[in-house]
């Protein structure tokens, strides 16, 4: 496609890289928000919700990263249906592997042991991003997801 690889870097390499990234901005938020066992109140959630741009900006200026990592970090927590954050974009706005990222993001969100719910399994989770499908995530980054996962 029109990536922008760096030169010696494979597609995968890029988008690997890009997958480790995306929650680098939650490193501007307190520890004890992070980790707090109850659900968030409405200001706890706006700040988490600037993570994306938080990331965003603390790397836009690293040269070994290209555009299409960045918009993994900016953009994986956006919907299809534009409900997501930090902007609202929609459908094809969104980066594909910012695509892909929100769909592998939301399994492990799912499958994780967390403070506020004990993890589902991973045949529960691949249920709810299909249930989400079309809506919250790309229909083809889930069929493909659900595939590797289950190989």
């Amino acid at each position: 496609g029109g990536y922008t690889i760096p030169s010696g870097t494979t597609v995968l390499q890029a988008l690997t890289l890009a997958a480790l990234l995306p929650d680098i901005g939650k490193l501007r938020l307190p520890a004890k928000l992070l980790h707090k066992p109850d659900a968030l109140n409405s200001v706890e959630q706006r700040l988490v919700r600037q993570h994306p741009q938080f990331g965003f900006e603390r790397l836009c200026h690293r040269q070994e990263l290209n555009y299409d990592q960045l918009m993994v970090v900016y953009q994986h927590h956006e919907r299809l249906d534009g409900l997501g954050y930090p902007v609202g974009l929609a459908g094809d706005e969104i980066h594909p592997w910012a695509r892909l990222t929100a769909v592998t993001n939301a399994f492990d969100a799912r499958t994780m042991v967390r403070p506020h719910h004990p993890g589902y399994s991973a045949r529960e989770a691949l249920e709810y991003l299909q249930h989400q499908a079309g809506s919250a995530f790309d229909q083809e980054m889930v069929v493909c997801w659900t595939k590797c996962v289950t190989a």
